[in-house]
C-alpha cells in the first residue's frame, strides 16, 4: 500500500486488512525498525530521503556473502565478538565459522543458532551467547533496555554493527531509536568498531545517529559503494575500509 500510495492512514489499514489498531500500532513500530517505512501521525509513509526499497536485504545475496567472507578475514581466533541483530547478521555468523575459539554475544536469535549448531562452529570451539530482553517481531532479536544492561556486563574486542546508514556526518544510524541505543551500548563496550554496510547504505543516513564515523575502525562494504555519493568523505572518516 505504501509503495502504491507513499503514505497511508492507520485507519485505511484496519479496514483493507480487516485486523485490530493494535496489531496495526505493532506492525508499524516493527516495520519502522526494519527501515521499511516512517510513522507519522495518524499512519505511516514512506522513508525520505531514503530509497523505498531502503533497509530490505538485496534481492542477489552473492555480494553480501562476499562482505560476510571479509569480514572473516578482518578478524582473529579466539576473539570475542558483540553483534547487533540485523539483515546480514546470518551471514556473518556463518562466515565466522571458519575460525577458532570464537565467543559471539549477540542479540539475533537466528546467528546464535548458526554459531551453536553448525559443524564448522562446533568443531572449531565457538559459542555463542544470546543477550536476554523483549523481542519484538519481526526482527528474530531481543532489545530495550535489559538487553542494553546486559551488554554492559561484557567487553569484546570487536563488535559488528550493521547499520540502517552510514555517512560521514551522522556515522552509523538505525531508523528504530532502539535498535540505536543498542547498536550505541555494543560500540561502547568494544574494543574495536566494525561496520559491515552494502552499497545501498553508504553516503545517507537514518533518524537515530548511534556511532560516530570516526570510531569505525573498519567499514566493510562492496565495490559498487566506490560510485555512492559520500563515499570518498565516509572513507577518509573512519580507520580503513575493506572492499569486498
Amino acid at each position: 500500500m505504501l509503495e502504491a500510495l507513499r503514505s497511508v492512514s492507520t485507519d485505511r489499514i484496519v479496514d483493507e486488512l480487516g485486523v485490530s489498531r493494535e496489531t496495526v500500532r505493532r506492525d508499524l513500530i516493527a516495520l519502522e525498525a526494519l527501515g521499511e517505512l516512517r510513522r507519522s501521525h495518524g499512519g505511516a509513509v514512506l522513508p525520505d530521503p531514503l530509497p523505498a526499497a531502503f533497509g530490505r536485504p538485496a534481492a542477489d545475496g552473492r555480494h553480501l556473502r562476499a562482505i560476510a567472507r571479509a569480514v572473516g578475514g578482518r578478524l582473529s581466533n579466539g576473539q570475542t565478538l558483540y553483534m547487533e541483530a540485523g539483515y546480514m547478521a546470518a551471514h556473518i555468523a556463518d562466515a565466522l565459522g571458519t575460525l577458532h575459539g570464537i565467543t559471539l554475544i549477540t542479540n539475533s536469535f537466528e546467528a546464535a543458532t548458526r554459531v551453536a549448531s553448525g559443524e564448522d562452529h562446533v568443531a572449531h570451539g565457538n559459542r555463542a551467547f544470546v543477550l536476554g530482553g523483549a523481542v519484538i517481531a519481526p526482527l528474530p532479536a531481543t532489545q530495550g533496555d535489559r538487553t542494553i544492561a546486559e551488554i554492559h556486563r561484557y567487553t569484546a574486542d570487536t563488535a559488528l554493527l550493521f547499520p540502517t546508514a552510514i555517512d560521514a556526518r551522522h556515522g552509523t544510524t538505525h531508523a528504530d531509536l532502539a535498535r540505536a541505543e543498542l547498536g550505541r551500548a555494543m560500540a561502547a563496550n568494544a574494543r574495536n568498531i566494525m561496520v559491515i554496510a552494502d552499497d545501498a547504505r553508504i553516503g545517507v543516513n537514518s533518524h537515530a545517529s548511534y556511532c560516530a564515523a570516526d570510531r569505525v575502525s573498519v567499514l566493510v562494504t562492496n565495490r559498487k559503494s566506490e560510485a555512492r555519493e559520500g563515499y570518498d568523505e565516509l572513507a577518509g572518516a573512519v580507520g580503513s575500509v575493506a572492499l569486498a
